[in-house]
């Protein structure tokens, strides 16, 4: 029996697809949008207040680079019928899964306290009042959603906020007056001055191809189906969720680029320093509106990254009961992910919300990153767990390429000796 018929079975529904959740517009939209969270919009301004526009162009070659490993991801979720880390586990045990595991918690967990932070912050800025009262009351409301909401509600709520989002971020970028600086700098490579180019690519590599990010796709292509109009469906979603991504980046480079040789990195050091740079340098709205998409960002990612992480706990763990419908139902995960939360607010009280440890965050994703690809890439060619829908060789030749790039900037970050965007 192969892993998607087991995975039927399992779930009382048949491995085409019929009976389960259909119908989930957007679904790989979301998981682009959520991927344009507070930490990458933090990396994106730090890169914009170093060399303005420069680097604009390596936002849009996220979208090969992410658009390669979301449709392995939609491929694996549908053949198997579950999310990665459930998909690790059957193959391979939980102890070589444990790896797995941890590289996407370790990196769940310090995202989850730098999105909090911020997303509190942008908040306190906009209403005024202390952000520190609002770390509590963003955190109670996110796990309240999170228990009591289905996956159809969740992804509901998550499409208006995408929406919201959108409409923040083509505000931000409307106000860029320099097109021509814009146009050059998308189309021709440009670096960041000093020794910044190769944190900024480490950076902005690790805030995109983010290991939450794929798992949540595995998570969306399982409830979908594998027939071919339910993958062909799942990976034009994945793909334009790529675009997403790399379309939201593009734009907030340029919305921050005005920024540049006008503020210093320590002005934009937080939400609200960043929101008065844009208020002082960009228009007396700028804002409110960047603080605003800031707020919109943090909860979608938050509810994102809160799902995955307690879905590979619920798989890793024995008492987990694998893949998850909803928190609410699996009380021991919950209480898992509410430690991981704990270890996330002990982050934020350690002032995790300067955009140097938001870089930090992002620099942590790249670091892990050769780890939960190399396990979806290997997946997606295993005949064990693919059955007859094992990824074509181009398609894993190109999820390869993307392996030996995270490990390649991960080992020439390390080389480099780390530092910071300005060199």
């Amino acid at each position: 029996m192969g892993m998607a018929d087991a995975a039927s079975e399992r779930d009382g529904s048949p491995a085409d697809g019929r009976g389960r959740t259909r119908g989930l517009a957007g679904a790989g939209l979301i998981a682009g949008a959520a991927d344009v969270d507070p930490t990458t919009i933090g990396v994106l301004v730090a890169v914009a207040v170093a060399s303005g526009t420069r680097m604009a162009w390596a936002c849009l070659l996220v979208f090969p680079v992410l658009g390669v490993t979301q449709v392995i991801a939609t491929r694996v979720g549908a053949a198997t019928g579950t999310d990665l880390q459930t998909a690790a586990v059957r193959r391979h045990g939980r102890a070589w899964a444990g790896l797995l595991l941890v590289s996407v918690v370790a990196v769940n967990v310090f995202t989850i306290a730098a999105d909090v932070d911020a997303g509190a912050s942008a908040l306190g800025s906009l209403l005024s009042v202390d952000s520190r009262w609002l770390v509590v009351l963003l955190a109670l409301l996110l796990g309240g959603v999170l228990v009591a909401s289905s996956f159809r509600a969740l992804h509901t709520i998550l499409v208006g906020l995408l929406a919201a989002l959108a409409a923040a971020v083509a505000v931000l970028a409307a106000l860029h007056p320099h097109w021509a600086t814009v146009a050059h700098d998308s189309l021709v490579p440009g670096f960041a001055p000093g020794g910044g180019a190769l944190v900024a690519l480490t950076a902005l590599f690790g805030t995109a191809v983010t290991s939450y990010v794929y798992v949540w796709q595995t998570m969306d292509a399982s409830r979908e189906g594998a027939g071919p109009r339910q993958l062909r469906r799942s990976q034009a979603r994945a793909i334009g969720g790529a675009a997403v991504t790399a379309v939201l980046m593009w734009a907030f480079v340029v919305a921050a680029g005005p920024l540049h040789g006008r503020v210093s990195a320590a002005a934009t050091g937080s939400a609200g320093g960043a929101a008065r740079a844009f208020d002082r340098v960009v228009g007396s709205a700028a804002g409110d509106v960047f603080s605003a998409g800031l707020v919109v960002s943090s909860i979608l990612a938050l509810l994102v990254l809160a799902s995955t992480t307690a879905t590979v706990l619920g798989a890793e763990l024995p008492w987990g009961g694998g893949s998850l419908r909803r928190i609410g139902t699996a009380p021991r995960v919950a209480a898992a992910l509410g430690l991981a939360a704990v270890l996330g607010a002990l982050l934020v009280a350690l002032d995790v919300g300067a955009v140097p440890a938001l870089v930090d965050a992002s620099i942590a994703g790249a670091l892990g990153a050769p780890v939960s690809l190399a396990f979806l890439v290997r997946l997606a060619r295993d005949p064990a767990v693919m059955g007859g829908h094992v990824v074509p060789r181009w398609l894993a030749a190109a999820g390869g390429a993307v392996v030996v790039l995270a490990v390649g900037l991960a080992v020439a970050y390390l080389a480099h000796g780390g530092g910071g965007l300005g060199g």
